[in-house]
């Protein structure tokens, strides 16, 4: 069984962040006493194994439901939009997408963007990098993908 994150309490700094990943479980021969339960918009505290070939991805160990002033804090946080502020643009978070989406000046015309994550951060470096190489050389940049489309191939 597998289910997403979206938040996560720093245990260091005792705050809610905006991270997401994968929680997976197995429930093959499992006593039902022992199977995960988790339900949608809701905090728990889990102790997990980390997976050897995905670093966002975890084995549930155990689970515990969290509620009270944590679970407010952490819900608080989930709910409030991730933002890249750049000089190009702001991009927010388009979960379903897994990428940060915006606008930017393309010529004078609204350009709408969408810039995918690296390696299942919340950051999108990589991509704002190529952006920024393009967006320098944009009328050149332009000239040529015009010219692609005009010949046809």
């Amino acid at each position: 069984m597998r289910c997403e994150y979206i938040a996560v309490w720093d245990k260091q700094t005792d705050q809610p962040e905006h991270s997401f990943g994968k929680l997976t479980w197995i429930e093959k021969d499992i006593p039902l006493i022992h199977k995960f339960r988790f339900k949608e918009r809701q905090a728990y505290q889990v102790r997990v194994r980390k997976s050897r070939d995905n670093s966002k991805c975890y084995m549930v160990c155990s689970m515990e439901k969290i509620t009270g002033e944590r679970y407010e804090r952490l819900k608080e946080k989930a709910q409030k939009p991730i933002m890249l502020t750049k000089p190009l643009g702001t991009f927010e978070w388009n979960k379903a997408f897994l990428a940060f989406e915006g606008k930017m000046d393309y010529l004078g015309e609204a350009c709408n963007i969408r810039l995918r994550t690296d390696n299942g951060e919340l950051t999108a470096d990589s991509q704002l990098e190529r952006l920024n190489g393009i967006y320098r050389q944009l009328e050149k940049w332009d000239i040529e993908v015009k010219e692609f489309a005009a010949s046809g191939n």
